[in-house]
């Protein structure tokens, strides 16, 4: 389980990192829940460690929490700028008050 969750969390950190060096919004938004499920997973994984031979306050763990914190951190930030980015893209492409409207509702309003 831990070789498979770590692939994944590669894998979709590699597509996520992609789409942030190409500049592609669409790609960033969707690459942006399968990070969130890995993170999720690793949480679970910790989690489910429970009481072992590492206590919670060992270096281990806690560079462990500090890592997961900081995922969770960065996937919030390039969530807010690919949404900012996505909104900024539509407003200079000139798709008119109608269809800014329609992804506030769509889009901003999911969260």
């Amino acid at each position: 389980m831990t070789t498979d969750l770590l692939l994944d969390l590669s894998q979709s950190t590699a597509g996520l990192a992609g789409a942030l060096l190409q500049g592609d919004i669409s790609r960033i938004e969707a690459a942006l829940p399968a990070q969130e499920s890995c993170i999720r997973r690793l949480e679970g994984a910790l989690a489910a460690l429970g009481p072992g031979p590492l206590p919670p306050t060992s270096q281990p763990t806690q560079e462990v929490t500090a890592l997961i914190r900081q995922l969770r951190q960065d996937l919030d930030l390039t969530g807010r700028l690919a949404r900012q980015g996505l909104a900024m893209s539509r407003r200079l492409s000139g798709l008119g008050p109608a269809a800014e409207l329609a992804y506030r509702l769509n889009g901003e309003g999911r969260r």
